[in-house]
């Protein structure tokens, strides 16, 4: 993946412009926003995405029925996942959101600042891995040289007799 990474904001509310106006300036992310649930979902099936960024509060389902739904789909399982919340959310909630998979709570009115730091450091992880996995999908096919499973099988039984 070359250029920004992407970050999924899911809110009916905000805009995430406002929240990350440097974003798409400085080139180290880029913000798909979905107004529903309905549309994060059709996003997802698009991309992969760097983070994600889910309001609690969503009139067509709960924030943390979305965040099972992402968690329980094995393409979207390993996606870092913040919850927004303008507060008020108990102690059992909270840990609910960490047991589905949050790895962190971003409180309303969000800092732009502090979401800021969060979402840069998960699109750079994001960015090498997907150098990292560009690099080795590379030199793996010039390192392994494909083998048939007859000669496999020949050279297992060689070592067996």
């Amino acid at each position: 993946m070359d250029g920004p990474a992407p970050v999924l904001f899911v809110d009916d509310e905000m805009d995430a412009a406002d929240l990350l106006p440097d974003a798409d300036d400085a080139n180290w992310c880029r913000l798909v926003v979905a107004r529903s649930t309905y549309e994060a979902v059709l996003a997802l099936l698009k991309e992969d995405f760097a983070a994600i960024v889910v309001d609690v509060r969503m009139p067509d389902m709960l924030g943390f029925e979305l965040a099972a739904l992402i968690k329980g789909l094995r393409r979207t399982r390993h996606v870092p996942m913040l919850f927004m919340t303008a507060g008020g959310l108990d102690e059992r909630n909270l840990l609910r959101g960490y047991e589905i998979g949050a790895v962190d709570y971003v409180d309303k009115p969000i800092n732009p600042k502090i979401l800021h730091v969060k979402l840069a450091a998960f699109c750079e992880l994001f960015q090498k891995s997907h150098a990292l996995e560009r690099a080795t999908s590379g030199s793996q096919s010039i390192a392994e040289p494909a083998v048939d499973i007859s000669s496999r099988r020949a050279l297992l039984g060689s070592r067996l007799l």
